[in-house]
């Protein structure tokens, strides 16, 4: 920080490092942590927090909990003992909860937001990632395909593969899902560079919607300019049979958040995107295109999202296709909405895996997903094969 002399700082560290590790922060990290603290007491959060961003991918995950707490709260002596008190405890069970309090400051100003900002939108964090997948892949791909629940094969098609497990990306959350391998694929489809998310995260896990939609950003400044979202979906629209394909149209977000909530990061993307054609119409026509030359029985439809992580009820089902629904599942907007965000195109497919509550005098149950997404998979496979190099065409680099 070069506005305070470099002994200054120092000071800084050895006054609060006991402090930071008291608060629960392990001892490796206390010196940094208690710079920080004595920074936001003398200056102010900003600056404190402007150094934390880039600190992430060096620190402990529950030094970087505790910090982003206190640092929104830290503005005098006496809010020490309040902290120590809970935070300790608090921080390494309950990261997204902190991740999304605020304190309410002097002024009516919301010192939470710069904490929002650094979840949603620390392009800092977000870079650190984009380095370390150029650090292990040569491959910069254009083209990206997300895989939902039991869908994960297609990654194996991929040649001159390089596998990425996301607890080594900087940022990246881990899939915590049954059926999410969580790891990012780089390959080559032909004379294709594609890059295969293998899983995601989801709100239901307890991620913070920027957690959930880190994956996109990431990959968005890696070069990824078109993304294919697939998921696994309950059939709503009595037409629909489980194991058929669904073009998404439209979403309905009723998961009660926004991933662009808080304040805009202007390098990212604008404050309003446009949601007009969220899933582009000519990756549509070309999928179905590609659909008819495979004689692959395809539908379109809208898509609604909930937060889950229990099925709906068939109340909700007959609420859901009230209002237009086809099909229904817990997971793609975020990430559409993200994309939208910073301009990508983009195509859904949702996979029938079961047909929603109250359909069929039956249970519904995360197995028969599986199996679903298994009995499809030789389709899926050679639909996707197909679909990419024609999508590919019109990507622009």
């Amino acid at each position: 920080m070069a506005w305070l002399p470099d002994s200054l700082q120092k000071i800084f560290a050895v006054l609060f490092a006991p402090v930071a590790w008291i608060m629960g922060v392990p001892w490796k990290d206390a010196y940094s942590i208690g710079n920080l603290l004595g920074t936001r007491l003398v200056l102010n959060e900003f600056v404190a927090f402007l150094q934390l961003g880039p600190m992430k991918a060096t620190l402990d995950p529950r030094s970087f909990t505790i910090a982003t707490y206190a640092l929104c709260g830290f503005a005098n002596f006496s809010s020490i003992a309040i902290q120590i008190g809970g935070i300790g405890a608090l921080a390494p069970t309950r990261k997204s909860d902190l991740a999304r309090l605020g304190l309410r400051a002097g002024g009516g100003r919301h010192d939470g937001e710069l904490h929002v900002g650094l979840h949603r939108g620390n392009v800092a964090v977000i870079d650190q990632a984009k380095a370390y997948i150029e650090s292990r892949a040569a491959l910069r791909p254009a083209i990206a395909v997300v895989l939902g629940s039991g869908l994960g094969a297609f990654a194996d098609e991929l040649d001159e593969r390089v596998a990425i497990p996301y607890s080594e990306i900087p940022g990246w959350p881990s899939s915590t899902a049954v059926g999410h391998a969580g790891r990012l694929i780089l390959g080559k489809l032909g004379d294709i560079d594609v890059a295969v998310m293998a899983g995601r995260a989801h709100l239901y896990e307890g991620y913070t919607p920027s957690e959930v939609t880190f994956g996109v950003r990431a990959l968005a400044r890696l070069g990824v300019r078109s993304l294919v979202f697939t998921n696994a979906a309950g059939g709503i629209n009595l037409t629909l049979e489980r194991g058929g394909l669904v073009l998404i149209s439209d979403h309905i977000n009723l998961q009660g958040v926004n991933p662009l909530m808080g304040p805009n990061d202007d390098t990212l993307g604008p404050r309003f995107p446009d949601m007009s054609e969220a899933y582009s119409r000519e990756y549509r026509e070309a999928a179905k295109q590609v659909a008819r030359e495979l004689c692959i029985p395809i539908r379109e439809g809208v898509y609604a999202a909930m937060l889950g992580p229990s099925y709906e009820t068939p109340a909700e089902i007959r609420f859901l296709r009230a209002i237009g629904a086809d099909v229904v599942g817990m997971s793609t907007v975020p990430e559409v909405i993200v994309a939208n965000h910073m301009g990508l195109k983009v195509l859904g497919i949702s996979c029938v895996t079961n047909m929603a509550a109250g359909v069929l005098p039956q249970k519904i149950h995360h197995e028969e997903v599986l199996e679903t997404g298994a009995m499809v998979r030789g389709t899926l496979l050679k639909f996707l094969k197909a679909l990419l190099p024609s999508l590919a065409e019109g990507t622009p680099r």
